[in-house]
Parts: C-alpha cells; sequence; structure tokens
C-alpha cells in the first residue's frame, strides 16, 4: 500500500471546550473544565510526537496542543470540613501533546496524546471556581482546603476509531481506548452512531476538520454509548504513595466499571462550528451517585 504523508488542508484550527454542570443546577463531581485545543502544521516538530501512535500508512494527519484545566469536587461545597464517603476536591491542569491520522481505505482514525501537568493546589481549580460562583452570584466553594495533594501528571492515552458502516446520511462507528500513566489507567469502549448532513467521521479526522468534499453547512446529531474499565482514578484515590493525611477513595470502593452516554448536536459553517454535548456516567465509588454535564465546543479556523 502507498505511503501518505498529507497534511490536514484546514489545519490551522483551535478548539474551545466548556465543560460544567451548572446548567443542571448541580455542582459536584466533575463540576468543571476549560480546554484550549490548538492543531497547525508547525506542531509536527514537537519531539513527543515521535512516541505517539500512529499507522504507518495514513491519508491524512494533524498534530494538536491542548491546554487543559479540571475542577472536581464533593457534593456539599458550603462545608469546611473534609467529606467522607464523597468527591474530594481536585484540581487538575495539563498540558497535552497529540496527533490525529486516518486512513480512510481501512476505516480507521487514531487518536494518541501525551499528558503532562500537575494535580493538587498548583492547578488553580480552586480559585477559578471561586470566582466562577462569585461572577454568577452563587454559593460560594468553601472547602478547598481539603483538595488532593500535589501529585504529578504523566498520561498517555490512545483511542482506536473503526468505521462499522456508512452512507450520505449516517455512520456508525467502533471506538476502543486505553489511559495509563499517573492520573489515570483505564480502557473503554464504545459505539457511535451520526446522523445527518455532515462530513465522514474519519476523513474529517474526527469531526475536528472539513473534508475537500465538505458542504458549506453541517447539521449532525450523535449518540455514543460507552463502557469504561477502571484499574485507578488518581482524582478519587490520590496520588500512588497517598498518606494517611490525603483524602482519597480506598481502591476497593472505587467502580471498576463506569457506564457512559454522550448526546451530541452541532452545526458548522465551513470550519466555524459549535457543538452541544451532555454527558451522562454512573456512580464512580461505591457510595457515588450518577452524574450529568454539558459541554459547549466552539470551532473557530485561523
Amino acid at each position: 500500500m502507498k505511503l501518505f504523508s498529507q497534511e490536514q488542508k484546514d489545519s490551522s484550527l483551535l478548539i474551545i471546550d466548556w465543560d460544567n454542570d451548572v446548567l443542571l443546577t448541580t455542582d459536584k463531581y466533575y463540576t468543571q473544565g476549560m480546554k484550549f485545543d490548538v492543531y497547525t502544521p508547525f506542531l509536527r516538530y514537537t519531539p513527543v510526537n515521535y512516541i505517539l501512535i500512529k499507522p504507518k500508512t495514513y491519508d491524512n494527519i494533524t498534530y494538536g496542543l491542548r491546554l487543559n484545566q479540571e475542577t472536581y469536587s464533593p457534593i456539599d461545597i458550603l462545608s469546611t470540613e473534609i467529606q467522607s464517603n464523597d468527591y474530594p476536591y481536585a484540581g487538575v491542569l495539563m498540558l497535552s501533546s497529540s496527533i490525529l491520522a486516518s486512513n480512510k481505505e481501512k476505516g480507521l482514525l487514531y487518536k494518541s496524546e501525551l499528558d503532562l501537568g500537575v494535580m493538587g493546589p498548583y492547578a488553580g481549580a480552586g480559585e477559578v471556581q471561586y470566582y466562577f460562583h462569585y461572577l454568577i452570584n452563587d454559593f460560594l466553594p468553601q472547602g478547598w482546603d481539603n483538595q488532593q495533594c500535589t501529585w504529578p501528571v504523566i498520561n498517555y492515552n490512545f483511542q482506536l476509531s473503526k468505521e462499522i458502516y456508512a452512507n450520505k446520511y449516517s455512520e456508525l462507528i467502533a471506538i476502543g481506548g486505553f489511559k495509563v500513566g499517573t492520573l489515570h489507567a483505564s480502557a473503554e469502549a464504545g459505539i457511535k452512531f451520526r446522523a445527518g448532513a455532515k462530513d465522514s467521521y474519519i476523513s474529517s479526522l474526527g469531526n475536528r476538520f472539513v473534508s475537500e468534499s465538505s458542504q458549506k453547512w453541517q447539521y449532525y446529531f450523535e449518540i455514543e454509548p460507552s463502557v469504561e474499565f477502571v484499574a485507578y482514578n488518581a482524582i478519587l484515590q490520590g496520588g500512588w504513595f497517598s498518606s494517611s493525611n490525603d483524602i482519597y477513595v480506598v481502591s476497593n470502593d472505587i467502580s471498576k466499571i463506569v457506564l457512559k452516554n454522550r448526546l451530541g448536536l452541532g452545526v458548522k459553517y465551513k470550519s466555524f462550528g459549535f457543538d452541544l454535548n451532555m454527558y451522562f456516567m454512573t456512580n464512580e465509588f461505591e457510595k457515588g451517585g450518577n452524574h450529568l454535564y454539558h459541554n459547549f465546543r466552539f470551532y473557530v479556523p485561523f
């Protein structure tokens, strides 16, 4: 097979994600996240790319860099005490390098990334949550003095998508992947169904870019149920060498199987776009509950 090395033509793209549960009138567990992804040809020179998984043969490839902050909190954010049997306060700040590569002949999309960062006070999540609540005139969180201790984040994540069926208006895609490192150790498998007037998921590199055959306007609906098999979650369990003074959920209370689902609606005009996603997940630890949060995503070419 011929080896292709084409870079995505619409390769300079900014994607802004905002995760929160404020519209669902909750404020718990994974309660807020901000992500800024940049895809541009210059990032092919990032040294980390040499250790990221990509196919030997590909017809489209792009390179990305992400700045990501995640905020976690217990149900009761007004108490200054440690909330036993609940999610601990935790913040994560990461810089991630990634590769997206597709093989349209085989219907495959590879996504691999390396996360580097920190969990704990240096992530700044407590300050962000406090001032966000201040701006919207909501109850101010009081327990960030009890957040997870400082812990380095080094995580390798990989996802493979395989097109099962596709026609002009719908697609069915199998997805599998793993995370391994100091923040997460898990494996996940799921199915993605897409319908509407849209580009192929594979040829558009996971719906991030328009393809050569793209129409000006795209409208689509997505549903993505999945199951995650969890071996380790530092946000709940703390670092590998947690002491008796640290806040953590013991390993035996961690849910080894977590069910997830995502519902999404999207619209694009050329390379500009907007997605609204709703995420659902079952309890991540024995005495926890199910969780819902929403996501707004903006696509901005440059």
